[in-house]
């Protein structure tokens, strides 16, 4: 389904208010008093029935990270952030993560899949701001997001480098989500979330050896791959890799350390 622009959102409206009525089929005629009338009453309105789905914390997630993302995630990156816990040593199985129809689905038409490019999309901008507005309370922390991102990397599979551009290739096949880890957990780590005793703990867990450094730095220069010397691991210190990503609070406990 393709984004809705902004010339069409009245009928964006036209949807919702459809959607309104059929969550109610047995009583129809019940339902047109409480029709929304307006496109921010109908994004509270679908929030509402989300908030009484069984399945509202993954909906919640999957709105989180479609908002908060710092690039457009595809659905295979999505599905494997949405499992991430605590501790998390293995990717789950492909054929455990969960399935595309019901992300969408569980967000009750908020964010659009699209088959041709495989990006997952808040389906019209004013939603944004509606979220961030409104519902804050209600999606992840910067902290969880930074966690997730950070538990990732912390992933046994990062912990020996690939040292051959195909081999990395392979990897990112099957971690798809490594790419966006790699390159963002930095920047959702920034500000408040870097206060935060487990994302001082994970920042220094994944950067305490020289190899998982080499095996995270082989996915962020993948497109200069040929440019570097992979035979051997990267010199990158837990305060270089915190002063890359402008984390001042790790920065000045490591000094602080020495």
């Amino acid at each position: 389904m393709p984004y809705i622009a902004p010339s069409n959102l009245r009928f964006l409206l036209v949807r919702f208010q459809l959607k309104h009525i059929l969550a109610n089929p047995a009583n129809i005629r019940s339902t047109f008093p409480s029709l929304p009338k307006n496109v921010p009453d109908a994004y509270e309105d679908i929030i509402q029935r989300i908030e009484k789905s069984e399945h509202k914390s993954i909906a919640f997630k999957v709105l989180s990270w479609v908002l908060l993302a710092k690039r457009v995630l595809n659905m295979r990156e999505l599905q494997e952030a949405l499992p991430v816990e605590d501790g998390m040593k293995t990717l789950i199985p492909e054929t455990e993560m969960i399935h595309p129809r019901f992300i969408v689905q569980s967000c009750e038409s908020l964010v659009i899949h699209d088959d041709d490019t495989q990006t997952v999309r808040l389906i019209h901008y004013t939603l944004s701001d509606f979220l961030h507005g409104e519902c804050r309370s209600v999606l992840l922390s910067a902290v969880e997001i930074a966690r997730t991102c950070l538990t990732y990397l912390g992933l046994d599979e990062f912990e020996v480098p690939c040292r051959q551009k195909e081999l990395v290739k392979l990897r990112l096949e099957t971690h798809r989500f490594a790419d966006y880890a790699v390159r963002f957990c930095g920047v959702h780590a920034q500000g408040d979330a870097e206060l935060d005793d487990d994302i001082q703990r994970l920042v220094l867990q994944i950067s305490a050896t020289a190899a998982r450094m080499t095996s995270l730095l082989e996915i962020r220069k993948i497109e200069r791959y040929y440019r570097y010397n992979w035979s051997r691991d990267i010199c990158e210190t837990p305060l270089h890799y915190a002063s890359r990503h402008g984390l001042s609070t790790i920065c000045k406990r490591l000094l602080n350390e020495e």
